[in-house]
């Protein structure tokens, strides 16, 4: 009996050492979070140009297209349907390819959008077709004078989010700081630069 007992009890502890040895917790490498700096960056700078840019193509066209306020209704919803257009590509960049292919395309959207706004007329008023209704041809005119560089700053914000939290970072922040610097933009252009810039000089910023 006594023999018996020993053995129950040697059962028993065997059994309540091998609980607490599984029951120890298995340590696993802390996720390897994505430095914000650059992406702080890229985005707050896209934010800035973006609306800055909207302010500066609109004010362009004014003195061609008579300076009436559908001039500037028609800008505001050339740039709207941009930033939904931008919104789309980044969603399907993020959603449908890897980082790497996506990276590579939009690398060269940058190089052609960049191409494209460079080589657009420096004579705004060659943009002007009186066979045109007005309203389509200030959506040619914006499209040719701000399309290709306000649909790569569009998409900035989205995608470098989406990137951002593929690498485990918290995107939501970087959407304040987008907004925070779209309104920068639509205090920068009339408070700096339309006041002291002669319109020749505010179409060289754009390309």
């Amino acid at each position: 009996m006594a023999v018996t007992r020993t053995a129950r009890e040697a059962q028993r502890r065997a059994g309540t050492t091998a609980l607490a040895v599984t029951a120890v917790p298995v340590e696993r490498p802390a996720a390897v979070r994505p430095r914000a700096a650059p992406y702080l960056t890229a985005v707050g700078l896209s934010g800035v140009l973006l609306f800055t840019l909207e302010l500066l193509s609109g004010r362009l066209v004014l003195p061609v297209f008579g300076g009436s306020p559908g001039v500037w209704t028609t800008t505001l919803c050339f740039f709207t349907t941009i930033v939904l257009a931008g919104y789309v590509y980044a969603h399907l960049v993020a959603t449908r390819l890897s980082p790497g292919l996506g990276g590579a395309l939009h690398l060269g959207l940058a190089v052609v959008a960049i191409a494209l706004t460079v080589l657009a007329p420096r004579d705004v008023a060659s943009l002007r077709n009186p066979a045109l209704p007005e309203v389509v041809n200030v959506l040619l005119a914006q499209a040719v004078l701000a399309g290709p560089a306000a649909f790569l700053l569009a998409t900035t914000s989205p995608l470098l989010s989406a990137w951002y939290a593929r690498r485990g970072g918290d995107p939501w922040w970087l959407y304040a700081v987008s907004n925070a610097a779209s309104f920068g933009g639509l205090l920068l252009y009339p408070f700096l630069l339309e006041p002291f810039l002669p319109l020749s000089m505010q179409r060289l910023l754009i390309g």
